[in-house]
């Protein structure tokens, strides 16, 4: 079936540097998240968008101020001091009031620097996240509101400055990042993602600029952190270059598959990004493409699955009704509080790895634990895709036990190990921690005679399972 999912354009902004400097204030990775543009009553062009900065972790940080131009009219301040009242003029001014190690942060309603400034807070939202570079934070301010005298008819330009102090007053400029140019509403990414059992997108590209544009773009799978950088997001699974829009010419593709990933369970529910760039643009503009359809169910429908005493073992058993590009599964047991350990492999009886009928399997685990034991299995696939059942619990009495009789004794002691396949080793330690005796390879049953009036110790070791039991055994002097 198919779905639609919402588009929301990011501007990554032309690179910058910092003009002025402190220790541990620095910007990075600013961007703008175009949502919608409409015209107003007036005629007046309403742009509605998120900003986004990471700012580096710093205990002296206090407030965080942005300001907004229409790139026509952008002064190009030089921030020696933070800039007031005559040099905003036709800005939108936007104030972060954070503690120091942002925890807290707020949109703020006073610009100190010249509180004849009137920032923007109305209907704001702040988030704080982790950065994409460690030791910076990730500040987002949704639902910004920026006016243009004129109509949405015609491409717009914005330019954006960000700048922090350590100042209460807010009366320096510690850091800035300025001159960063976007556009917020040509070109536009419009996307439709199907949610089959192989995913397939379809990316639509349009402009309402009548001049042509020549753009490319790159499509790119998210690493899960729902953050685009190219550094970390690494897999392109689809690109295309010299395609022209122009406001009568628009691209839209064909649907697109980006396998393997999405028929691999870790991938198959990732987000995906769209960048269109241009040679004539100074940004790039990016589009998250929001993958809903949930996680990818691994092709294996499994009935049951039972783990049940059986004698001297436990018996696991599991029914599949479908199977599709199955390899088979391993079984994975944990004792106690161990961790877990593989214990076998068993291959799909499926034909190819594929069934619609009910397949049963079993595994039989010999083993002589006296302990809650776990089980689950581990379904893999022919890429190597992996998916685990629910666990199954046994507890666990072994039915080899070991007896040791008599005990006390005046010197003779008999060993009795029930479960004949098992193989023991045994050593006698004295009181001292002296080694005594030992013997190998020990079954059913084991004498030790003339053993001297005192207390011993009997370290008994399973081999197949290296399982190790002590026992203390006293022998008392013979009557006379």
């Amino acid at each position: 079936m198919k779905r639609f999912f919402t588009i929301s354009a990011i501007i990554l902004l032309a690179a910058t540097s910092n003009v002025l400097t402190a220790q541990n204030c620095d910007f990075a990775q600013a961007g703008v998240r175009f949502n919608s543009s409409h015209t107003d009553p007036n005629g007046s062009c309403i742009v509605n968008l998120d900003i986004y900065f990471d700012l580096q972790t710093n205990m002296g940080s206090k407030y965080v101020a942005m300001h907004i131009w229409p790139t026509s009219i952008y002064p190009d301040l030089t921030y020696i001091n933070p800039p007031t009242t005559s040099e905003l003029i036709g800005s939108s001014t936007i104030v972060i009031h954070h503690f120091q190690d942002h925890t807290y942060s707020h949109v703020d309603t006073v610009y100190k620097a010249d509180i004849g400034i009137q920032p923007q807070y109305q209907d704001m939202h702040l988030t704080i996240g982790p950065g994409s570079i460690a030791g910076y934070d990730r500040f987002t301010i949704s639902n910004i509101d920026l006016e243009v005298p004129t109509g949405c008819d015609l491409p717009r330009s914005f330019t954006l400055d960000v700048w922090s102090t350590e100042s209460e007053t807010m009366n320096a400029v510690h850091c800035v990042d300025k001159a960063n140019v976007f556009f917020v509403n040509s070109p536009k990414v419009v996307s439709l993602l199907t949610c089959g059992a192989s995913r397939t997108f379809n990316v639509q590209i349009l402009s309402i600029d009548p001049i042509p544009l020549t753009i490319s773009y790159k499509v790119y799978l998210d690493n899960g952190d729902n953050i685009f950088n190219k550094i970390t997001d690494t897999f392109v699974v689809r690109s295309q270059d010299g395609i022209v829009i122009s406001d009568g010419l628009s691209y839209n593709s064909d649907f697109l598959s980006y396998l393997p990933f999405s028929n691999m369970p870790q991938w198959a529910s990732m987000n995906l990004w769209v960048e269109v760039t241009s040679s004539s643009l100074p940004n790039s503009v990016v589009a998250l493409v929001e993958n809903s359809c949930g996680a990818l169910t691994l092709p294996v429908k499994l009935r049951s699955f039972e783990a049940t005493k059986a004698g001297p073992a436990i018996r696991l058993d599991w029914v599949t009704t479908g199977e599709f590009y199955n390899k088979g599964f391993n079984i994975e047991r944990r004792v106690g509080d161990r961790p877990w350990e593989p214990i076998g492999f068993v291959n799909s009886r499926a034909p190819g790895g594929y069934s619609t009928t009910e397949i049963s399997y079993s595994h039989t685990d010999y083993i002589n634990f006296k302990d809650i034991i776990q089980y689950r299995l581990k379904q893999v696939d022919m890429n190597g895709n992996f998916d685990y059942s629910e666990i199954r619990i046994v507890k666990y009495e072994p039915y080899g036990a070991i007896t040791i009789f008599p005990n006390p004794t005046t010197g003779n002691v008999n060993i009795a190990f029930a479960d004949q396949r098992m193989q023991y080793d045994v050593r006698v330690y004295n009181e001292d921690g002296q080694l005594i005796n030992k013997w190998h390879n020990c079954k059913t049953t084991l004498t030790i005679g003339n053993l001297k009036p005192g207390i011993y110790i009997f370290k008994i070791n399973e081999q197949f399972n290296k399982r190790e039991t002590t026992h203390k055994v006293i022998v008392l002097n013979k009557k006379s």
